[in-house]
């Protein structure tokens, strides 16, 4: 039986990738996961961290120019142009500003 691949060498900056990718393509190869399985999850992994980077960019320019705050804006929601309008309508906010009195979201 062929060894579960490793991440030995690799700077740490690779591994999440990399782990991705060698995981995946083990798990293709062996039967355990069709390509389309590996493709779809994939995807959707870089899709929520493009979500968030996107999220983050939006709250650091609001923090900026003086927005994100309790009487302006209280949260960011990312929707792609791809996400169907009842998609949309389903998707919590991807930041929100916390609740300054419980400190909570």
């Amino acid at each position: 039986m062929d060894e579960v691949p490793t991440l030995q060498g690799l700077p740490a900056w690779q591994e999440p990738a990399a782990l991705e990718d060698r995981l995946g393509e083990w798990l293709v190869n062996r039967g355990l996961l069709r390509r389309s399985q590996l493709f779809e999850a994939l995807n959707r992994a870089f899709r929520e961290r493009c979500r968030l980077e996107v999220a983050e960019f939006v709250r650091s320019w609001l923090l900026m120019e003086d927005h994100w705050r309790e009487d302006r804006f209280r949260s960011v929601t990312v929707i792609f142009a791809d996400e169907t309008e009842s998609r949309a309508t389903i998707l919590h906010p991807t930041l929100v500003l916390p609740d300054l009195e419980t400190g909570s979201h």
